[in-house]
């Protein structure tokens, strides 16, 4: 994926190991919002409001706890395999 595909976004400018302006810059594209302009004099990112980060780490939280439980229910039906085996 080269810059000729994202001439709008140049990969200079993408935030890499920034996780509020990626967050930004995905929320606004899944959006089809128009992008943030860059601004060179920028020292930090705007403060990100306290009830965006909550949300995001609750849905992360939300996410993470599937995983897990997707995680420990095969776990469970590969223990009950074995015992059926053992049973056997």
């Amino acid at each position: 994926m080269g810059a000729d595909r994202w001439p709008h976004l140049p990969s200079r400018q993408v935030p890499q190991f920034k996780p509020e302006a990626a967050l930004e810059l995905i929320t606004r594209w899944i959006k089809n919002e128009p992008f943030q302009p860059y601004n060179a004099s920028c020292t930090a990112p705007p403060a990100v409001p306290a009830a965006r980060r909550a949300s995001v780490s609750a849905a992360s939280k939300r996410s993470e706890l599937s995983s897990v439980e997707a995680q420990i229910a095969a776990l469970q039906a590969k223990a009950g395999a074995l015992r059926k085996d053992l049973a056997d």
